[in-house]
């Protein structure tokens, strides 16, 4: 049981990180390469499709102009695993209060969004792998 607590601690650590990374990312207005925390806390079709989103924020340049996401939830999911994860959270994130905009009239309001959130070891480090998603009213 201790053993799953500190993983599950490591993995919280890692969204944790990801999360403050996510949002400068989307106040600067999107990023063409990995960051270094990017490399750290992500691996996989989670960070290609992450850097998808970040690119296209960049060639817009669209960036959060009002608001910030609001991690409202993270709980552990133990027993819950995909694609050989060892550890699963479960994300709640109210971004409601977001203004994008960006070039030629692009603006997008935030959503909130619920997250399952899938590490794997990659060396001797945790990280996301992968993710599945659905929009939602309200945490």
């Amino acid at each position: 049981m201790l053993a799953k607590d500190k993983l599950y601690a490591e993995a919280e650590a890692v969204y944790r990180k990801f999360f403050a990374e996510n949002v400068r990312i989307y106040v600067v207005g999107g990023i063409t390469e990995p960051t270094a925390a990017l490399d750290e806390t992500t691996t996989g079709r989670f960070q290609s499709d992450s850097m998808k989103l970040y690119r296209a924020l960049h060639q817009r340049r669209a960036k959060i102009v009002e608001g910030r996401p609001h991690l409202a939830s993270l709980a552990r999911l133990p027993g819950v695993s995909r694609e050989g994860s060892v550890a699963t959270l479960a994300a709640c994130v109210d971004s409601t209060s977001v203004l994008l905009r960006g070039d030629a009239g692009y603006e997008s309001r935030g959503l909130v969004i619920s997250e399952r959130l899938y590490f794997t070891r990659s060396g001797t480090s945790l990280k996301i792998q992968s993710s599945q998603w659905k929009e939602l009213t309200s945490c």
